[in-house]
């Protein structure tokens, strides 16, 4: 007769599985998943199931899959959401992006975010987020000039800003998608410029003209 089990902890709850085999007579498979689910307004996430009515926090990336949270305590799902269990109540509870452990196509813009909650409350917080190439891009106007600094760069598929001109046009771009048109907005101005294809942070500084 054989025994014998597996018990994983994941941001999702505990995952177990348990077994047992005897010649000629019978086999047996058993799963169970410790942990809980959480469903506002904003979404669902399955979590882990810490002791007690303390309060949890839902975090929104947007939509933005695979963000790590306190140390992977909690990771946002496909839908871009996740709860962070275990806050403490009436005092103020940090939640942290895990930085260090961000794919490699995905840029995060408040990397750290706080609330106070009651006992046994669910709060609601969103962090910016995008998913998609990232490009460090000299822009250029028809005359040879860049936009000023501080225009801002807007992805015209969704209306998200991307980036932000710097000195001389060098603007850090994020979040894009193949052959994206974006648009260069500054007062009542603007142009528009067309991604080039496999272009990267690999490709150094990356000319773009704006027309």
């Amino acid at each position: 007769m054989f025994r014998g089990g597996y018990q994983h902890s994941s941001p999702y709850g505990e995952f177990g599985l348990d077994g047992s085999h005897k010649n000629n007579e019978y086999n047996s498979i058993n799963t169970n998943w410790y942990g809980s689910i959480t469903a506002t307004a904003y979404g669902v996430a399955a979590h882990q199931n810490k002791a007690g009515n303390e309060p949890r926090i839902m975090v929104d990336t947007g939509d933005v899959a695979g963000v790590s949270l306190n140390n992977n305590s909690a990771v946002t799902n496909r839908f871009g959401v996740a709860v962070v269990s275990g806050a403490t109540s009436y005092q103020q509870s940090d939640i942290r992006v895990d930085v260090q452990n961000l794919p490699d196509d995905i840029e995060v813009y408040n990397t750290v975010i706080q609330k106070t909650l009651t006992e046994g409350a669910i709060g609601y917080r969103e962090i910016r987020a995008v998913k998609g190439r990232q490009m460090m891009a000299i822009i250029r106007l028809k005359d040879g000039s860049s936009p000023p600094l501080g225009a801002s760069v807007i992805t015209d598929k969704t209306g998200a800003e991307v980036g932000i001109v710097g000195d001389d046009g060098l603007t850090y771009l994020a979040g894009l998608q193949d052959t994206e048109r974006l648009t260069v907005q500054w007062g009542k101005k603007q142009c528009t410029l067309i991604l080039p294809k496999d272009k990267g942070m690999n490709s150094g500084k990356v000319l773009l003209p704006c027309q």
